[in-house]
């Protein structure tokens, strides 16, 4: 395995936003279960689904303008990209635990069971950013984070686009995270050592663009080059790029299990299904205006349209919508914990 060049690592203590934090005691649940009216999900929210009745079961309010959400061991971890914050939803009880200021600007959040990543600054034109692992007290502080800078992380190469449109791919699993870099355009993994509690970089290689979305699964790396509408296959240990995969129109998002690679197209309003054994398009699923992200977990794929406000459930049996839950706002990300799908959502 090459190594890329050593990591700048620094612990951050994030600064609390100004009028961003509540109170564990603030969390404003619109509407539970069983109540005689439906469910309302505000703007500014995230959204519980029961993945066993696929019924709106809570809407939890978090900071403004909220988008990539990702599910940690017991907690939810929602960014809100308009008041640069993170809030921390208890998974269980289903109540916000906190909201705090991030001291930069977010851009997409991932987690393994054990491990939680932010990138900062990823979308800021000819910003290098930086990617942060996240410390907290387990009850909803976010205390800081050990900070890898990718200043001249990746090398350039002949070909690649310099100035590509940017992108705020992250991915992870284990101790390790997969991210996108923008100056120059590339991916890199880097490395966590909890017990010196700091980060490396494990590789950095050049590409194309840089990815818009990343995932990890399928015995692989996911790198998606929306500008070319194409997947690139990356091997998670080497970095190589061993196969470069044709997806629908316009692809935006990206989720990966154990048997199939899921391509939310916003092009053509479809989901590709990738067969990770051939690396070709399998099916191509229609689902509703403008899909914007999608997760796999529960028994199925689920996928978040922004212009009709709704989640479709697709069944990778079938390959079919089976179901379409309307949510009245507009989703922006989506993750799932055990199960109950999560829905982050804007005004509509």
């Amino acid at each position: 395995m090459r190594s890329g060049p050593p990591a700048r690592s620094r612990r951050a203590v994030w600064a609390l936003a100004a009028g961003a934090a509540l109170g564990v005691g603030a969390a404003t649940v619109i509407a539970l279960a069983g109540g005689p009216d439906p469910i309302r999900v505000e703007p500014d929210s995230v959204a519980a689904i029961d993945a066993r009745t696929n019924a709106v079961i809570a809407a939890i309010r978090v900071g403004e303008g909220p988008g990539p959400v990702v599910a940690g061991t017991d907690a939810l971890w929602v960014l809100n990209l308009t008041s640069e914050t993170v809030s921390r939803v208890d998974l269980d009880a289903r109540r916000l635990l906190g909201t705090r200021g991030l001291g930069d600007i977010p851009g997409n959040v991932a987690a393994s069971p054990a491990e939680v990543w932010v990138t900062a600054r990823c979308d800021a034109g000819g910003d290098p950013g930086a990617l942060v692992h996240v410390f907290s007290d387990g009850v909803g502080e976010v205390l800081g984070g050990d900070e890898v800078s990718l200043a001249g992380v990746t090398p350039s190469a002949r070909g690649v686009a310099e100035q590509s449109p940017p992108g705020c791919g992250l991915a992870a699993r284990g101790t390790s995270a997969w991210v996108t870099t923008n100056v120059p355009p590339g991916l890199v993994r880097a490395d966590y050592d909890p017990a010196a509690a700091r980060s490396r970089v494990v590789w950095a290689r050049p590409l194309p663009r840089a990815p818009a979305a990343v995932a990890v699964g399928a015995g692989a790396v996911w790198a998606l080059d929306t500008g070319a509408g194409v997947i690139r296959r990356i091997d998670p240990d080497s970095g190589r790029v061993d196969r470069v995969v044709r997806a629908g129109a316009n692809p935006v998002a990206l989720a990966a299990d154990d048997d199939a690679l899921w391509v939310a197209n916003e092009g053509d309003d479809s989901v590709s299904r990738i067969d990770p054994r051939t690396n070709t398009a399998s099916k191509t699923i229609s689902v509703g205006r403008d899909p914007v992200a999608i997760a796999s977990g529960a028994g199925a794929v689920w996928v978040a349209s922004a212009e009709d406000g709704s989640v479709a459930r697709i069944d990778p049996g079938t390959n079919r919508v089976t179901e379409t839950i309307a949510l009245g706002q507009r989703p922006q990300g989506i993750a799932v914990a055990g199960t109950t799908v999560w829905v982050t959502v804007r005004g509509a």
